[in-house]
């Protein structure tokens, strides 16, 4: 036969439950908690009351009832129902400011037969105690919705002044509180990125492809992590990138510098709605023109541009010569009436291949470049596995570390917001490692397939270049002439080479050989 169980004394529940709030996250580190666990201490004390639990609410409003705390002392209070006989709080503002929620949460308590007590105001069963709750809680309602009422008035003025009230989107900082400054200022490091991706998708190009190219250039989120699609269409929709404010009903334009122009933003939005029509972008790097901006001039110092003009002949054919010439106007050329420099196409990149020509390769450099380049790809395969072992291993503890994370969560030793907090930065340091390995895992061309290139650029540079085409002439003259070549109207000048040719004449000296004195510095003109 089973026993029954025994109905709890009611004389052994007198436990209570503190439970102090502040709703500004600044007033934590000042004296308002410790000032309200006090009061509901001596309060408790004198109720003869042992503490059970204490439940401090940092920086959560009471506009609503979803307060983690409260919550965690409402399941207390559930879970410790016959021990438990009060709930203590400083003001009945610090439990409720709503008089729907506060009736509400006092009734689950009174369900549990546990009564509410405040150091402040009066909350008994007496006639003048409801009176005083009441009239209490109306209160506290009334300040907070005049509060918020105050509160949309101002933010509504700083809308119709054009001020950003909310968090600084990516691409901006956020600005100076009060009319001393802008609301926004441009982030100079992702602000040009944001402004780049308007610039891509503007020229034509998809979202994906400038989405693609900025995150290269190292566009990323605050918190770290590359900008997804879905985020980047979303951002290239929003007005307050071309320096427009909409909020609460009002648009206006905003008191910070925008990031792109008015026009810019249409057109992207007409490219977002498939209505704009492709155009191709601005090329600079023309090829038929390889040596625009590469060639400089020397006297001025000032990259040489180039362009093309009609001539109309004897028998009415069109001829079309292209010239290249310095851009700075006030360039004169070195004097007299020489002018700034200006030449025919067909002449300067006759000079240019004659300037290759000279470039002098020493004895054997080939083999030794090829030694060099599978000497380096060695210690490029040994520090890419290293990486690749650190990414996993950190990976595996972070794996672990979001096991026992979830696993802290349901024993609720932990509470959610953490947690998710945790998780959070969990996850996203797991996404950017992700993105590392898979970076990691390209392929490195094999070295015996770059040698016959390379003999032909240590030993034929003017042939090659003349056999290029297009990107490739582009692409071999920056290897050859990182900084450009200079060029004052009748010969090319001393160039910097390529920082290969210095390694390897180091390379060939430390091997006991004798390096050519000119080696592949091309001879100065005159």
């Amino acid at each position: 036969m089973s026993k029954r169980k025994r109905k709890p004394d009611p004389s052994k529940k007198n436990g209570a439950v503190i439970y102090p709030r502040v709703s500004d996250p600044r007033q934590v580190e000042n004296t308002s908690l410790e000032f309200q666990r006090k009061e509901c201490e001596e309060l408790t004390r004198k109720l003869g009351a042992p503490v059970v639990g204490v439940f401090e609410e940092r920086g959560e409003s009471a506009k609503t009832a979803d307060r983690t705390k409260l919550q965690e002392a409402l399941r207390v209070c559930v879970e410790r129902r016959n021990e438990i006989r009060y709930f203590v709080v400083y003001r009945l503002d610090r439990f409720s400011r709503y008089s729907r929620d506060f009736h509400a949460l006092k009734h689950e308590l009174h369900k549990l037969g546990i009564e509410l007590r405040v150091v402040i105001g009066q909350t008994d069963d007496s006639p003048e105690g409801k009176l005083s709750e009441t009239m209490q809680v109306a209160l506290a309602q009334y300040e907070n919705d005049v509060r918020a009422l105050r509160t949309r008035n101002g933010m509504t003025e700083n809308a119709r002044r054009g001020r950003w009230q909310h968090r600084a989107p990516l691409g901006y900082l956020q600005g100076v509180r009060g009319d001393r400054g802008p609301s926004l200022l441009v982030d100079p490091v992702q602000g040009p990125r944001v402004r780049r991706c308007f610039l891509l998708v503007d020229q034509g190009r998809s979202v994906r492809e400038a989405l693609e190219e900025v995150t290269q250039d190292g566009l990323r989120t605050r918190r770290g992590r590359p900008v997804e699609y879905r985020e980047m269409r979303k951002m290239l929709r929003r007005q307050i990138y071309m320096g427009v404010v909409s909020a609460f009903g009002i648009t206006t334009q905003g008191d910070f510098e925008p990031l792109v122009d008015e026009d810019v933003f249409l057109r992207v939005q007409a490219a977002l709605d498939g209505r704009s029509r492709t155009h191709s972008p601005h090329v600079l790097d023309d090829p038929e023109l390889p040596l625009r901006r590469f060639a400089r001039c020397a006297w001025c110092d000032t990259p040489m541009t180039g362009s093309a003009t009609r001539k109309k002949l004897a028998d009415g054919t069109v001829a079309l010569h292209r010239y290249y010439r310095c851009r700075n106007r006030l360039c004169d050329g070195g004097g007299g009436d020489r002018g700034r420099v200006n030449v025919p196409k067909a002449e300067l990149e006759g000079k240019f291949s004659a300037y290759l020509g000279s470039l002098t390769a020493p004895e054997g450099l080939v083999s030794l470049f090829a030694e060099i380049m599978r000497d380096s790809l060695r210690h490029r395969h040994r520090d890419l596995e290293a990486k690749r072992q650190r990414i996993a291993r950190r990976r595996r503890e972070l794996f672990d570390e979001r096991a026992a994370i979830t696993k802290a969560a349901i024993a609720e030793a932990i509470d959610p917001i953490t947690s998710r907090e945790q998780l959070d930065r969990n996850r996203d340091e797991d996404e950017s490692l992700t993105q590392k390995e898979a970076e990691l895992g390209r392929p490195i061309p094999a070295v015996e397939s770059l040698i016959p290139v390379a003999e032909r650029v240590l030993t034929d540079p003017a042939g090659l270049w003349k056999e290029a085409r297009g990107e490739a002439r582009t692409v071999l003259q920056r290897f050859l002439f990182p900084e450009g070549v200079p060029f004052d109207g009748d010969s090319f000048g001393t160039a910097v080479t390529s920082p290969l040719f210095s390694r390897l004449r180091a390379w060939e000296s430390a091997k006991g050989k004798m390096v050519t004195p000119g080696g592949f510095e091309p001879p100065s003109p005159g």
